[in-house]
């Protein structure tokens, strides 16, 4: 329980400076960077509701909502990790090429460690495709991710014509 409720502020905390780092790059709504005795409290207060009405949509529906979201999560995740491993292969060798005195951390192995990783990545990715109860998530985590992609895109294209 100790370690529930650790995870859970761990992870209010984290959304809520997520959500202010946000803002102040001007791709959030101001009123979640809004500062109350240095806290964003709006953004800790809606990082509270919108996990607490997920507990209770977990409560009226556990048959489905519950695992919906873990296996949402879980692919959300593994792009996540991919965006980092392709980012890693692509701005290590800039900085290589550029200013490779900036480089102080060294991957042993790179890049094929990178490399092991995205396969490992995509494996599963391969295997929640052929499963049946994993395969909505999946598809639904790629289509949100080619939105938010194109969106962003956008975004950037429209902020650099300013």
């Amino acid at each position: 329980f100790v370690a529930l409720l650790s995870a859970m502020n761990a992870n209010i905390y984290g959304s809520s400076r997520i959500a202010y780092s946000l803002v102040e790059r001007g791709q959030g709504p101001k009123a979640l960077a809004k500062l109350s005795g240095g806290v964003p409290r709006i953004g800790v207060l809606t990082s509270c509701v919108v996990g607490f009405f997920c507990v209770l949509l977990s409560y009226w529906r556990p048959d489905d909502v519950f695992p919906w979201l873990l296996n949402m999560i879980g692919a959300v995740i593994l792009v996540v990790w991919i965006f980092i491993a392709v980012s890693q292969l692509l701005l290590r060798r800039r900085i290589e090429r550029e200013a490779p005195e900036k480089l102080v951390v060294r991957m042993w192995a790179f890049p094929y460690l990178t490399w092991v990783a995205l396969a490992g990545m995509a494996a599963v990715f391969v295997l929640m495709a052929r499963q049946p109860d994993t395969r909505v998530q999946l598809y639904s985590s790629g289509a949100m991710t080619v939105v938010l992609a194109a969106v962003g895109y956008v975004w950037q294209r429209a902020r650099a014509r300013r």
